[in-house]
């Protein structure tokens, strides 16, 4: 960013969100900022291990999550929120999309107690060093919401390939991580997040009804059928929380105020046929 702002570079993307209000403040180069459609950030519960296995512990925990808060710290209220909506039945089949995920430390303070945990209990929240500018805030903050309904947790900062094994190997009960999706249809989405054995399916997911869903929406060529499939994989991802998808970064480029044709691409890369000078 320094580079554009001297003007010898052109443009720069993939700058932390803590570094934009200063950019434009100084005012000296043209930003274009846009929500990454295609990704999220997300808090992941295990549900392959205890206490997590437990729906009512995750609903706990989605319940005591400052969503807020994360956001602005972490993301300095840049992107797209995925948290904050209030349905109990998704009004349509748009994915990634606003989830019935909001702060509310009574309904989780009464849903751990349900889950057999009235005194709450002692857990880890991880992240890798890669995600450190963002997920630090976000941990402290994960860590002071959570202690007041009795759980303790102890933030982990971890190296990115230790993380990356141990996610594989569902040793970590609770962290955060990132997902991008390539093809841009909500079937693909929960394929690729919500079902199967692999690396992505980050909680290690495993719902009968959604993945039956996944795999006859994915070559479902009848419109209403497949937005009825989607609507009820969404509505099973509110319901059993093995994830909580909490926002849509935005792909940040700063850039010298005589460059135009930049877009957005999927793969978060710049096409460089496209952009001129003046």
């Amino acid at each position: 960013a320094s580079l554009v702002e001297r003007g010898d570079a052109d443009l720069s993307i993939d700058l932390a969100a803590s570094d934009i209000p200063a950019i434009q403040s100084r005012g000296r180069v043209k930003i274009m900022s846009i929500p990454q459609t295609n990704a999220f950030q997300a808090i992941v519960f295990n549900t392959k291990a205890a206490p997590f296995d437990n729906v009512k512990v995750r609903q706990a925990f989605a319940a005591a999550l400052p969503y807020e808060a994360m956001f602005q710290a972490a993301q300095f209220g840049r992107g797209r929120i995925l948290f904050g909506a209030n349905w109990t039945e998704t009004p349509d089949a748009t994915f990634p999309r606003t989830m019935p995920l909001n702060l509310d430390l009574d309904r989780a303070k009464a849903l751990l107690t349900e889950a057999g945990h009235p005194n709450g209990f002692e857990t880890t929240f991880s992240f890798a060093n890669s995600m450190a500018a963002f997920a630090e805030p976000m941990a402290a903050l994960i860590k002071e919401s959570l202690a007041k309904i009795g759980v303790i947790v102890t933030v982990q900062k971890m190296p990115d390939a230790q993380i990356s094994t141990m996610v594989v190997e569902r040793r970590l009960p609770f962290f955060t991580d990132i997902g991008s999706a390539w093809l841009p249809s909500p079937d693909y989405f929960f394929r690729t997040y919500f079902t199967g054995a692999h690396r992505w399916n980050y909680s290690g997911f495993d719902n009968a009804e959604l993945t039956g869903l996944v795999q006859a929406a994915r070559f479902e060529t009848d419109p209403a059928k497949y937005d009825a499939a989607v609507k009820r994989m969404i509505n099973i991802a509110a319901e059993q929380v093995p994830m909580a998808m909490v926002w849509q970064a935005n792909q940040d480029a700063v850039m010298a105020k005589d460059i135009q044709g930049y877009t957005y691409w999927f793969h978060r890369q710049a096409d460089f046929r496209d952009l001129k000078r003046g």
